[in-house]
């Protein structure tokens, strides 16, 4: 995947546009800008603000650092999930650190550092992706499921490549008046694949890129 500034994007492939729709994850407004329609005539969405994460690892410790746009410094360095086994990957600590980057999602406006648990061209995809939902006022409301995930070790012994089904039925993407703005997405379009990267550095895992094939249906 070739590295971008904020204010330049690739092409986006059809499978990651549709998984944006969905989730919200992986893309921002050149995606999610197709799934906006009129809302004018729908009440305020709930206050619920659930924090996105996987019931398999939920986080223990919600992230909720104060911050204004006006103040783009991280005001928190988020920790590392810690792997079950020391040097060693598997589905938990995957699904602990996609937990973790999803709250992004959830509260935008708070500039957190990710620079522990991603790397790479995933760190500046998903500061990207927070910078467009901040300009664009969006927010992530509900909890995304980890159906399935399959580890898929490389030649190289320090990168892993991980598939992960995700389940984002109960996610709504919604703009600053509280309209859904995924809200048209067929029930059997919900799950969703993404091609997860991870690379360790020194003794510790770090998502390093992510991909979505053209047809992410799993």
């Amino acid at each position: 995947m070739s590295r971008h500034l904020a204010g330049t994007r690739p092409p986006i492939s059809p499978g990651r546009r549709r998984f944006a729709a969905r989730v919200g994850l992986g893309v921002g407004a050149a995606g999610l800008a197709t799934a906006c329609t009129d809302r004018s005539a729908m009440g305020p969405a709930p206050d619920d603000e659930s924090v996105l994460a996987t019931p398999e690892a939920s986080l223990t410790e919600p992230i909720s650092p104060s911050t204004t746009t006006d103040s783009p410094a991280p005001t928190s360095t988020v920790t590392a999930p810690t792997p079950s086994a020391p040097g060693g990957i598997d589905e938990e600590l995957v699904a602990r650190i996609l937990g973790v980057t999803w709250t992004v999602l959830a509260n935008p406006a708070t500039a957190l550092d990710l620079s522990e648990v991603l790397t790479g061209t995933a760190l500046e995809d998903v500061e990207n992706q927070r910078q467009e939902w901040v300009i664009n006022e969006w927010r992530q409301q509900g909890t995304a499921e980890i159906v399935s995930t399959e580890l898929e070790p490389t030649d190289d012994p320090a990168v892993t490549r991980a598939h992960v089904c995700v389940d984002s039925a109960d996610v709504s993407v919604v703009d600053a008046e509280g309209n859904v703005i995924n809200d048209d997405i067929p029930a059997e379009e919900t799950r969703s694949l993404m091609i997860v990267t991870f690379s360790l550095e020194g003794d510790q895992w770090r998502m390093s890129e992510r991909q979505f094939p053209d047809d992410p249906r799993c």
